[in-house]
């Protein structure tokens, strides 16, 4: 058994008991970079090839979804847009009834002889 700094080599293998990386760095200097890359994305990879094996099922659910969700939003724009066209009405309406309100509050003040501001 022989011992070169931290690391111990027993026959063919070497135990490092060095203190863990400072940096990525460090350790794709140690290691290289296809090896670290290997072990990080590894199980991205996985899951990125079970979703591409999806069934067409689940593709035709979500498009049909998505045209339930087109054809509600036509109909809330519909609906928004009569909305608009009620307030304005009722706007007019509302601004009439304030003219006619305020010519009889006029000819009422005139005949009492009140004087209104």
């Amino acid at each position: 058994m022989e011992e070169e700094g931290d690391v111990i080599v027993v026959g063919r293998a070497e135990i490092d008991t060095r203190a863990p990386f400072r940096s990525i760095k460090e350790a794709v200097i140690l290691f290289g970079e296809k090896v670290l890359v290997g072990e990080i994305y590894g199980n991205k990879l996985k899951e990125m090839k079970a979703r591409a094996g999806e069934t067409p099922s689940k593709i035709a659910t979500v498009t049909a979804e998505l045209e339930k969700t087109k054809q509600n939003l036509q109909k809330t724009k519909e609906e928004s847009n009569m909305m608009s066209q009620r307030i304005k009405t009722l706007m007019t309406e509302l601004e009439k009834a304030k003219r006619s309100c305020n010519i009889s509050r006029r000819e009422n003040s005139r005949n009492s002889g009140l004087i209104l501001i």
